[in-house]
């Protein structure tokens, strides 16, 4: 008649750490979800460079006419040549892998901190990294290089010759989608970044309905050492900084042995049963977490009938029993031996998990043999002297028992730490992509300001402005940065929501993140574009147009 339906499970131990999000696991786990998350944006920052090299591999094509010309006349054939190209694109490539690969090892202390993890790059142990970082280098070299060769190698010998070669409609179709895409990878990445910093700070301005700071909470691990609660409690309350003691099944952020069972109004038959977490607490357990009471009493040791038939209840699981005044109703656990009594007291919601989960059902009963942590409430002045009294009472009453302990801030906290995490990995990310990006950018910007050198010339001599001639040279730009926005947006929007949904209290997608994410990538592009369109502009007219 429980709230859940027991069963078993087997996978693999090595399945555990990134494919397990069972509760009460042995140790830490992770999620494969945060593996993929990162492979991709690792994929997207290749994908950003790979687009900057065909990008301007194809943009200086016409510089490379006459080479192609010369040796078609003297013979080569175009397999050669694509050969030739694909093979200078594969040297780079491995070149930049090894650079690359040396970089790596230098700021792998500095990921590590960032992540939290201990990662390192051991040959000896796994040699087929060796083998996967040759691939992906030689599979980025390929694709890069590809379209750039196919292209080059196509060049008629007699146009090439005579110099009549041009870029092309389609070419320059090419560049441009290549930016937008760079560009609209870049938005989705600092939106991302943006959602995650900004529902990070929600979670952590929310009210959580109970105290957390200054409260210790010590581990209580067998039922030895449940024998000896009682005397702990009262020589833990000997020290004057000590301000509350309290033992209970678990606190917020640590279920420990908090049970699921369905409870059901006291004579209710089967079809009345609600599931609800029932928490074994003392009678001090709301003083010492500060829990506020809406209604009736907290439990007292006066009353002798609250020890074994009294429970209190919070908001949530008095309207999941349709109660709007539950104070005297009648509840019975559904469960072995069926615990029932009347309830004497209701408290206001508070998060027992994290705001990744909604507030549940909760009912708070006294029940000794539940119990598996003290919460210990300090003075803040006192707080070194404080654990050092609870460790010396601790050593001198179970002295066969290690003492641990944990601060209920911290660990509550601890829950959102991969949330974090993320969160910084996409800023430095999108920081990287931007800067890829930008890099691209500057160099189509300054070949088209070197393409269009003799058209800035004669605008200066007919009296052109330098504002004017930037803004010519920098509108076609900004027109693909603005494109990029209306395919980033709706990409971006679909996969926060998506991560949003993870929190069962979480802010509104406002417009702003997409405006603010936009005009960004587009003062950077601006800034990047404007930088070769000025010095164009400000070069001499007559060093552009003596040779006329």
């Amino acid at each position: 008649g429980r709230g859940f339906t027991p069963g078993f499970k087997l996978q693999p131990l090595a399945d555990i750490y990134l494919h397990s999000n069972l509760n009460v696991e042995a140790g830490p786990t992770s999620d494969i979800v945060y593996v993929y998350l990162f492979a991709a944006i690792a994929a997207l920052i290749l994908m950003i460079a790979s687009i900057n090299y065909m990008n301007l591999a194809t943009a200086r094509s016409a510089r490379r006419g006459r080479e192609v010309g010369l040796r078609k006349v003297l013979g080569a054939q175009r397999s050669a040549l694509v050969r030739q190209f694909i093979g200078e694109s594969l040297l780079m490539c491995f070149a930049a892998l090894l650079l690359a690969a040396m970089i790596a090892e230098l700021i792998l202390p500095i990921f590590n901190n960032l992540s939290g993890k201990s990662l390192e790059f051991d040959y000896s142990q796994h040699p087929q990294l060796f083998v996967i970082f040759i691939c992906i280098a030689g599979g980025i070299g390929l694709m890069a290089g590809s379209y750039p060769a196919f292209v080059l190698s196509a060049f008629r010998p007699v146009a090439t010759l005579k110099g009549e070669l041009k870029s092309g409609r389609l070419g320059l179709l090419l560049r441009r989608s290549l930016i937008t895409i760079q560009f609209a990878a870049s938005i989705i990445l600092i939106v991302a970044t943006t959602v995650v910093m900004k529902q990070m700070a929600f979670v952590r301005s929310q009210p959580l309905g109970f105290e957390q700071e200054q409260i210790a909470v010590i581990p209580i691990r067998d039922g030895e050492m449940r024998k000896h609660t009682e005397n702990l409690k009262q020589e833990f309350l000997e020290h004057p900084s000590i301000v509350s003691v309290s033992a209970a099944a678990g606190v917020p952020g640590r279920t420990m042995l908090v049970d699921n069972f369905s409870v059901r109004p006291a004579g209710a038959d089967r079809s009345a049963q609600i599931p609800m977490q029932i928490v074994g607490v003392d009678y001090d357990f709301f003083k010492t977490l500060g829990v506020k009471l809406m209604d009736g009493r907290f439990f007292q040791k006066e009353m002798r009938t609250d020890s074994a038939s009294a429970f209190i209840v919070n908001e949530s699981a008095a309207k999941a029993l349709g109660w709007d005044a539950p104070i005297g109703e009648r509840l019975e656990l559904v469960m072995d031996d069926g615990k029932k009594g009347a309830i004497i007291g209701m408290v206001h919601d508070f998060h027992f998990a994290s705001l990744h989960e909604k507030i549940e059902p909760m009912v708070f009963h006294i029940w000794p043999q539940r119990y598996s942590c003290f919460a210990v409430k300090m003075q803040a002045a006192d707080i070194s002297q404080s654990m050092a009294f609870l460790r010396s009472t601790w050593s001198r009453m179970l002295p066969h028992h290690p003492f641990e302990f944990f601060f209920l801030d911290e660990e509550f906290n601890r829950q959102y730490a991969k949330d974090e995490r993320v969160g910084r990995i996409l800023g430095y990310a999108a920081a990287l992509a931007i800067f890829v990006a930008c890099l691209g950018l500057f160099g189509l910007a300054a070949f088209s300001a070197e393409q269009r050198t003799k058209e800035i010339g004669v605008r200066k001599v007919l009296g052109a402005s330098v504002a004017g001639i930037a803004g010519l040279l920098s509108k076609d730009f900004v027109k693909l940065v603005l494109f990029a926005n209306i395919i980033a947006w709706p990409v971006a929007y679909y996969a926060m929501n998506r991560w949003l949904q993870n929190f069962a209290y979480r802010l509104d997608l406002g417009w702003w993140v997409f405006a603010l994410a936009g005009g960004l990538a587009l003062v950077i592009a601006l800034l990047t574009v404007s930088t070769q369109a000025i010095k164009a502009a400000l070069a001499n007219p007559v060093e552009a147009l003596r040779y006329e």
